[in-house]
């Protein structure tokens, strides 16, 4: 590919190597084969050369291993005699001159004549020597006493990790790397050189490695109809402590059933279980094949079957690994270093590839008897793993066991599973259950009309109030997510609740309900039929559903201090089940709305960092958003945009959550607030084109945002009516906290009307945003900068570094105007600390403070807009008012600053 591969992440280890060498001594740099030594040894032997050593290089190889003096042969010749004169014969000639630097790269493949003259010249101090060996290979005993009689020191080189291997990702593809394909590719290489620039060479030559929305990510191959992500996985059984560490096991066999498997946010597709690293991506190219194949070394059958059996279901048993193939087998497999054994006689293969490399090379028969095998002799009481493999084998087809497993699968996010067991349950004779998680797993893949379907022959094998109500919840969650149909979700609940009697299963559609209701932006209901429903004993995802309609109904109408409570309770439900921890994500973005409305900046960093980004899928993308959120909250646009532009190009465009919508209005914000008004529109309008009944949660935000993208682009009138347009649908929805956040944004904007009102909000909205909103609006309206720069410090304390920076910059362009100069550059000073903490922030404040002009502040907004590169007629068009009138205040501006050209009116407002 043309591509340079720097030597990133191995700084230490180059100063390491690259002292020893200084002191004329010298030095073994060992390692994995693939793992860079090479690279590190010609690094630090060409900075030798530079700064004048005689370099003299050999590499030894299993073909010069015959040989005689082979390696060293091509840097002295012939040179003839018997042994007792030709080893100083050699050691003179390799240090003729003074000065060498003998570097033997494969010194374990050196023949005994070689060898004996390296540790010659070692203990001579004839010539500073740095060999580089690979770890566990066999070496002759000349070059294993250069360390072990502490002659020269011993550099053990460890693979790169994760974030070495991010770094050098970046570097090689020149642009930064999505976090879930960085760490999918560290993984597979693990942190081997080697492998991984093939892995990126092969993904780039196969066009699934390329650049999506500004990162490099790695992107799925076509999906064979035959193929199952699980039986092609690296890891088939997934450790239970991952998942469970966020959701948790099953419910209680007590505990009523959940109505569904969690559809208040559906989800895209997962690439394969919780804790696997599946190489599906990127294609197992021969020249990679044959790169694992000569690590791996020559396998004997025994071995090969202990290798082969792995690759298709790791981990296994130690006792059903010796069943299979003999305890020989397995324990010459572990002495070999191919597979690892843990504590719990669990046994896997050594790297990844391994699996990759030998299921590539399997033919389809071979696979499917070894399946077959596996699930017979494990008897396991994982019913995915041995579903999986079943389904592969020719074992006769378990309707129950099959519809069980799909539901397992859904569990664990892995979707396409999902579908293809439950519809081979279905084809089985499976009834009722296995049509339930067929129709949710299709949901959640965006396939909405065939969701649809499965749901109605679900509802006709429905046979008591537990099984309508779980029909009637999962038509209405695929038709309000998926296909984005709100009326007739509602009118699927409003049916359902005529035939259900049973009050646990109708409690549990009232919580869908409230969840519906808060995200169509009718907080008042929502509240309300989430009161209803949490007085009944809801299972686990009923209860998050009812609190994400309360929590996010109670957090815009600005009473935050409620939420904690119920919001908590949620929480500790969504750790108990796998159903109810997804809609948890759900639930945490309305928390985090209505937190970072009120202005508790550390709660909300405190709930985003209970929804790690460490479980693959949907969930791992969620949890980005809600970075990007709290980020955005904080100020740090730059943090936030990178978080959401990696979510939204792995959720859209078939995400039917809503979690890409909120990205794209997170970025439309930022991209603002850093003042790309291009960026901003075009997010806007990928949003726009993406309509999702979600989105009516935000709308106050949407229309503040689009007020953002006015005031970058120099139209702060049009960008404050906006504002006062925000607060008004705030207010008609009775949003209090929503009305505060628009007004408080015209105060920034530079607008001080909002003063009366906000005060009287601070009276009735819980948090600290309100008081400190009415505090600088009245300080702005009483042209007071003293009170303004007390209320930067208000903002900066409570950590909203956007609103602390425009407020010290108001403050110094009142100090300005009356003459106050020291105090001005105080507050200036101030404001572009301020703005610096916020990675790139430039609002109409800050523009004004860093550049004070003679302007008032409409002569100013129609000067920015021209010099932005709008006529006469497009200003007058956007402010509504006549071409005369923008021709006069230009005329004036122009008068003022002593410009004639839109090109110098740009360059006195600094517009690029």
């Amino acid at each position: 590919m043309g591509r340079r591969w720097p030597l990133t992440g191995r700084a230490e280890e180059l100063g390491f190597v690259d002292a020893a060498l200084r002191r004329a001594g010298g030095l073994v740099v060992a390692g994995a084969s693939g793992v860079g030594k090479t690279r590190l040894a010609r690094e630090a032997v060409t900075a030798a050369g530079r700064r004048g050593a005689t370099v003299r290089w050999a590499t030894a190889t299993e073909c010069t291993q015959a040989l005689p003096l082979g390696a060293l042969a091509p840097l002295v010749g012939e040179v003839e005699g018997d042994l007792l004169h030709v080893l100083p014969r050699v050691v003179a000639a390799l240090t003729a001159g003074g000065g060498v630097l003998l570097a033997v790269d494969d010194a374990h493949l050196l023949d005994g004549l070689s060898a004996a003259v390296v540790h010659q010249i070692v203990l001579r101090r004839a010539a500073t020597v740095v060999v580089t060996l690979r770890t566990g290979e066999p070496a002759p005993d000349a070059v294993t006493a250069l360390w072990k009689d502490g002659h020269l020191d011993r550099l053990e080189l460890q693979p790169l990790s994760e974030d070495e291997t991010e770094a050098l990702l970046t570097s090689v593809l020149d642009g930064p790397v999505a976090g879930t394909t960085s760490i999918r590719l560290s993984r597979l290489a693990q942190g081997n050189v080697l492998f991984l620039r093939q892995l990126v060479d092969d993904a780039l030559d196969a066009g699934r490695l390329r650049p999506l929305d500004g990162l490099w990510q790695l992107t799925p191959p076509p999906t064979s109809p035959t193929s199952t992500s699980a039986a092609t996985a690296p890891e088939l059984s997934v450790p239970r402590g991952t998942m469970e560490a966020g959701a948790g096991g099953r419910a209680s066999p007590t505990a009523p059933e959940p109505v569904s498997p969690g559809h208040a946010h559906p989800a895209p597709a997962s690439s394969g279980h919780a804790s696997q690293v599946s190489v599906s991506a990127v294609p197992v190219s021969p020249v990679l094949a044959d790169l694992v194949a000569a690590r791996m070394g020559a396998l004997p059958d025994p071995v090969r079957e202990v290798v082969d059996l792995l690759a298709l279901a790791q981990p296994l048993p130690a006792a059903v690994l010796r069943a299979l193939t003999g305890p020989d087998a397995v324990e010459h497999a572990e002495s070999r270093g191919l597979v690892h054994v843990d504590p719990d006689l669990r046994v896997r293969l050594a790297h990844p590839l391994y699996g990759e490399t030998r299921r590539a090379a399997m033919g389809r028969l071979r696979a499917c008897r070894l399946r077959g095998e596996i699930a017979l002799a494990h008897g396991t009481d994982d019913v995915l793993r041995r579903a999986v493999l079943l389904l592969e084998s020719d074992v006769e087809p378990d309707p129950d066991l099959l519809a069980e497993a799909a539901g397992e699968a859904v569990r664990l996010s892995d979707l396409p599973l999902a579908v293809r067991l439950a519809q081979a349950a279905v084809a089985a004779g499976a009834g009722f259950r296995a049509r339930v998680v067929l129709a949710d797993a299709l949901s959640w893949l965006s396939r909405g009309e065939d969701s649809e379907a499965e749901m109605r022959a679900a509802a006709d094998l429905a046979a008591d109030d537990a099984q309508r109500a779980k029909v009637a919840f999962g038509r209405a969650a695929n038709l309000f997510f998926t296909l984005g149909r709100p009326r007739a979700a509602e009118a699927v609940l409003d049916e359902a609740m005529t035939t259900v009697s049973d009050p646990d299963a109708r409690a549990a559609l009232v919580a869908l309900r409230a969840a519906v209701l808060v995200l169509l932006g009718r907080s008042s209901e929502a509240v309300l039929a989430a009161t209803e429903a949490l007085r009944a004993e809801l299972p686990d995802v009923a209860l998050v559903l009812a609190s994400f309609g309360l929590v996010g109904g109670l957090g815009v109408r600005g009473r935050a201090d409620s939420i904690g409570s119920c919001a908590e309770r949620a929480y500790a439900a969504g750790a108990r089940t796998f159903d109810a921890a997804i809609p948890c994500y759900g639930l945490a973005f309305v928390h985090v709305v209505g937190l970072r409305l009120a202005g508790y900046l550390d709660e909300v960093d405190r709930v985003v960092q209970r929804r790690r980004p460490d479980i693959p899928g949907p969930p791992q993308l969620y949890a980005l958003s809600l970075l990007g959120h709290a980020a955005l909250a904080r100020g740090r646009l730059a943090t936030a945009i990178g978080w959401f532009r990696e979510a939204v190009s792995g959720l859209a465009p078939s995400d039917t959550s809503g979690f890409a919508t909120h990205c794209l209005l997170g970025l439309v914000q930022a991209h603002a607030l850093t003042g790309d008004p291009a960026a901003a529109r075009q997010a806007l309008s990928t949003l726009d084109r993406t309509p999702h009944p979600a989105t009516e949660f935000t709308a106050v935000e949407r229309i503040v945002a689009r007020a953002r993208i006015a005031a970058s682009e120099g139209a702060l009138m049009e960008a404050v009516a906006l504002c006062h347009e925000a607060a008004a649908l705030a207010a008609d929805r009775g949003e209090d906290a929503h009305e505060v956040f628009a007004l408080q944004t015209a105060v920034c904007l530079g607008d001080p009307t909002p003063a009366d009102r906000l005060a009287e909000l601070a009276g009735r909205v819980d948090g600290p945003r309100a008081p400190a909103a009415a505090a600088h609006a009245a300080a702005l309206a009483a042209a007071d900068p003293d009170r303004l720069l007390t209320v930067s410090g208000t903002w900066e304390r409570l950590g909203d570094g956007v609103s602390a920076a425009d407020t010290a910059a108001q403050a110094a362009a009142l100090y300005r105007t009356l003459d106050r100069r020291g105090s001005a550059a105080r507050a200036a000073a101030v404001a572009d600390r301020l703005a610096s903490a916020c990675e790139g922030l430039r609002t109409p404040a800050l523009s004004e403070a860093a550049r004070p002009l003679p302007l008032t502040r409409r002569e100013r907004e129609i000067a920015t807009l021209a010099a932005g590169g709008l006529s006469n007629r497009e200003i007058a068009d956007r402010l509504v008012v006549s071409v005369r009138t923008i021709e006069g205040h230009l005329y004036r501006a122009g008068a003022k600053l002593g410009t004639t050209t839109r090109s110098e009116l740009a360059a006195v407002l600094g517009i690029e």
